[in-house]
């Protein structure tokens, strides 16, 4: 088997089979992993699993703040109502036209970046990216099939 990380352009300090081994003993121990079991067993400085966290807390804090934030500003949504009185399915307000879409994010109205065509390539690529980790989540679901599909013949004709 090979283990990798998913996220594309960040690196690690500790390699992704290592972490993975070090989750599957972490399942036989406890039986399930959470984020906070795996949190405890990275806190001992001589734990490999250390140093994939910041442990600095103000430094910590920060970057949390500032993933907060971004949960907040993807989080809104709009509903239209018509002059029948009919409202639309909620929808996002703001998305992300960042080059990276998990750095350094840049959020627009999605109208916005739909008018000017380098912002909507960049909308149209995170999506893109999405449904690739969509089908790389679940395309092992049988029950998944005819979704997995679709996103297959959505991604060749991007291709």
């Amino acid at each position: 088997m090979i283990y990798k990380y998913s996220w594309s352009g960040f690196s690690r300090p500790v390699p992704a089979e290592r972490v993975a081994t070090h989750i599957k003993e972490l399942e036989a121990e406890h039986g399930t992993v959470t984020s906070e079991i795996f949190l405890e067993s990275a806190r001992d400085e001589s734990s490999e699993m250390h140093k994939l966290f910041e442990w600095d807390d103000s430094t910590a804090a920060e970057k949390y703040r500032v993933m907060q934030a971004a949960q907040i500003i993807v989080s809104i949504r709009v509903t239209t109502i018509d002059d029948d009185g009919k409202k639309s399915e909620p929808s996002r307000v703001f998305v992300n036209v960042a080059k990276e879409h998990n750095r350094n994010c840049q959020y627009v109205q999605i109208k916005t970046a739909m008018e000017k065509q380098d912002t909507r390539d960049q909308v149209l690529k995170h999506a893109l990216s999405e449904l690739s980790w969509f089908r790389s989540k679940y395309g092992q679901l049988q029950e998944m099939a005819r979704v997995i599909r679709a996103i297959d013949a959505v991604l060749e004709e991007s291709a």
